[in-house]
């Protein structure tokens, strides 16, 4: 690789890191109960709040999941009701 080359590839990763979004990760802590999750994601979607990435395992007699999702306050406002 030239200098030249390494200095535009080097700007290049500088632009991408710079407009990377920031976002919030929430953890919520459900029943495991049938339809739980089915709830939470429709109050979510009725909200217009987009799930980017879920994550959800067993734990006690409950499942700890955590969402990562496109409109961070309305969905603190959401999980919150």
């Amino acid at each position: 690789m030239s200098y030249a080359t390494a200095i535009v590839a080097a700007q290049a990763y500088k632009l991408a890191w710079a407009v990377m979004p920031v976002t919030r990760e929430f953890t919520v802590l459900v029943e495991d109960r049938p339809s739980m999750l089915a709830r939470i994601c429709q109050a979510l979607a009725d909200q217009e709040v987009n799930i980017l990435a879920l994550e959800s395992f067993p734990t006690r007699g409950r499942f700890v999941t955590r969402f990562i999702v496109d409109n961070p306050d309305t969905a603190k406002s959401v999980l919150n009701s």
